[in-house]
């Protein structure tokens, strides 16, 4: 549903929307590097930071946005209006 182009950084991230993670896509290996983030939820739309250290997915239906800091490795969950 989602790719995220860094190409200076040599890799990508493509979000499934079938099971609601995040890929880091490797263009130098042509291979999936990790699945950054599992969230189990699906987002309406999906941002990660160029150093892939934060991700920010946010769902239109449900008025609910969550940051995932990798350092932390847990989510906050917030309600939008």
């Amino acid at each position: 549903m989602t790719i995220q182009n860094f190409p200076e950084e040599q890799s990508g991230l493509v979000y499934s929307s079938g099971d609601g993670s995040l890929a880091s896509i490797s263009y130098a290996q042509e291979k999936q590097a990790s699945t950054v983030v599992s969230s189990g939820s699906i987002a309406s739309s999906i941002f990660g930071s160029r150093n892939q250290a934060y991700f920010v997915a946010a769902n239109q239906n449900s008025h609910a946005m969550m940051v995932f800091d990798v350092a932390l490795g847990s989510p906050l969950l917030m309600n939008v209006p």
